[in-house]
């Protein structure tokens, strides 16, 4: 009953495999990412908090192929060069990412999107509010060959020190931005 609660002070709290479902729990100061995958194939996070990862971030998805979805989550960080959520695909792998109704904080960047090296990215971040990020509250990247494309709608991004959303391409980059309110932000 309630929120079961998962700590690491050695690494990551979480650890991936192929279609997790992580749904349900609370993590505390893991010393790495809250929640980490590489090369996984899907993954389903939904309806968890976590708290003050002290490295990494709250949620790091690198190389995934399928669906991504990460929803209803609140993340909370705590110190330096720390990332809420972020999703990056090299070497030919193909992401299908849904970032939607989290609430993240306290971060260097809320949502970090970055392909690189032929791979392929389509995501959609929405409904997401993001405030007191050190950096950028969204920031989605096509580099190196990559071919993506973005849909970043609804999004309340605020009280943060830098910039709201960025977006940049050296390669291929598609991107919708549509309703994203912004305030407070230097």
């Amino acid at each position: 009953s309630g929120f079961p609660v998962i700590t690491n002070h050695h690494g990551v709290a979480v650890e991936l495999a192929d279609y997790n479902q992580v749904t349900g729990i609370r993590i505390e100061s893991a010393k790495s990412w809250g929640i980490h995958g590489s090369r996984i194939n899907g993954a389903f996070i939904a309806n968890n908090t976590i708290m003050s990862s002290q490295n990494e971030g709250g949620i790091g998805i690198f190389d995934g192929s399928g669906p991504i979805q990460i929803t209803k989550t609140t993340l909370i960080g705590s110190k330096g060069d720390t990332k809420g959520i972020r999703i990056e695909s090299t070497g030919y792998t193909a992401t299908d990412a849904l970032v939607k109704w989290n609430v993240i904080n306290h971060f260097d960047s809320g949502v970090e999107i970055y392909g690189y090296d032929y791979s392929s990215i389509v995501s959609e971040i929405s409904y997401n509010d993001i405030s007191s990020t050190r950096s950028v509250g969204i920031d989605v990247e096509s580099l190196d060959h990559n071919v993506s494309s973005t849909a970043i709608l609804n999004n309340t991004i605020h009280d943060n020190s830098s910039n709201g959303i960025w977006t940049y391409s050296k390669s291929d980059l598609k991107s919708n931005l549509l309703n994203n309110v912004f305030y407070h932000n230097n």
